[in-house]
């Protein structure tokens, strides 16, 4: 794998937190000319199991916008869809190069093309055709990162651009008490949380999906609000304390607990063991002394064994008949098994047998959605298959 680029394209910036790169055997990383909060940053940000991680040289200081160059994710993306062959040389290329978007493209392509014209600095249209995205594919994941590149584009003042904050904020407004997507309406009520400073939107967020991701990170937005906005080390140590009755184990918790000084585990330690544990060790959906109960809301539990070799279990369940649909996408956006199914409310399991695809991370989208019409659900998340 090979991340950053010789201009510092793809810089990681660790003012407010520390993370690891990790090198499982046979992978090498490669990231040098990147910003690792220091010129020489510290051992425990890297780990090499069987692997290598080259970091070394860093930059001096945090990358400016002008040093920025196309990386080698933007290189790729120029083999891929032969982008030199349809779009001129950027420096003479007009300012609306949204010409040369194709609507025949998958997602994926769609989401790097735009990702390419960020990286350039030719945004105008683009927002656009991030909202076309978004109307027309609410449940994929490339929604939520052509909604985050609308934001990019907002708040950059460096480039030219047809959307600012304040057009976003209307834009984001119109997600709220959202009949489709909950989790991408939950992603823009804590963007606009952001934008207008609202701790009552990051609450209201926190509410209604504390047993999902997005609960979390509503949580933690809004201790890093007290912690960093407001600097009140009070009101930020109350949500913290609420972080760790909540979501005791999850990384950001751990992050926000560096961030106040408190004496806690050896990062090194702590992403090592995050980052290897077995998902067997999760509990189950449902216990089994109560799964003659009809379920009341819709759930999805996390896939078993994973990583995995050669098959992993979903478990879901359904508290109304639904049409239910689970698709699996390998990294490169492609489909690679689809199951599809109309079932009565209750509890459900699909066995996927990964022996005839290549190993690697795989993404996993679950759907349901009631026959009537009344309600729907949607789930994501990330396995991996080692063979």
């Amino acid at each position: 794998t090979e991340c950053g680029g010789n201009y510092g394209d793809n810089s990681f910036v660790y003012n407010y937190c520390d993370a690891l790169a990790y090198a499982k055997d046979g992978c090498s990383i490669y990231a040098p000319h990147n910003w690792w909060g220091s010129s020489l940053p510290s051992q425990y940000l890297f780990e090499e199991d069987g692997g290598t991680i080259t970091y070394l040289p860093c930059l001096g200081s945090i990358p400016t916008y002008s040093m920025q160059q196309p990386s080698p994710e933007n290189n790729l993306f120029d083999t891929r869809v032969m982008l030199s062959s349809t779009v001129p040389g950027t420096q003479d290329a007009p300012e609306d190069l949204t010409r040369y978007y194709n609507e025949q493209w998958g997602l994926d392509k769609k989401i790097e093309f735009i990702r390419y014209l960020y990286t350039i600095g030719k945004t105008v249209g683009v927002a656009d055709l991030c909202k076309d995205i978004i109307f027309e594919n609410p449940y994929a994941p490339e929604s939520s990162i052509a909604l985050d590149m609308i934001y990019q584009i907002s708040k950059n003042e460096k480039i030219k651009k047809d959307i600012d904050k304040d057009m976003f904020k209307i834009y984001l407004k119109t997600f709220e008490d959202g009949k489709s997507n909950k989790l991408l309406e939950a992603n823009a009520m804590l963007l606009l949380a952001g934008l207008e400073k609202d701790v009552s939107l990051m609450d209201k967020v926190y509410k209604e999906h504390k047993n999902n991701y997005m609960g979390k990170y509503a949580l933690h937005q809004k201790f890093m609000f007290y912690f960093h906005e407001e600097e009140n080390m009070e009101l930020a140590r109350e949500v913290l304390n609420q972080m760790d009755e909540v979501y005791p184990e999850e990384i950001v918790t751990y992050e926000s607990h560096l961030l106040m000084g408190d004496d806690v585990m050896d990062p090194k330690e702590f992403y090592s063991q995050y980052f290897k544990k077995e998902a067997t060790q999760q509990a189950p959906l449902v216990s089994t002394d109560i799964a003659e109960i009809l379920p009341e809301e819709y759930a999805l539990s996390a896939a078993y064994p994973n990583p995995f070799n050669p098959s992993t279990t979903l478990e879901y369940a359904l508290p109304i008949q639904s049409e239910v649909k689970c698709s699996i996408y390998d990294v490169s956006g492609n489909l690679v098994r689809e199951y599809s199914f109309n079932q009565n409310a209750g509890l459900y399991s699909i066995v996927w047998d990964g022996s005839d695809v290549s190993s690697g991370i795989y993404l996993i989208r679950f759907t349901a959605e009631a026959e009537d019409g009344s309600e729907s659900f949607v789930d994501y998340q990330k396995v991996t298959l080692l063979k």
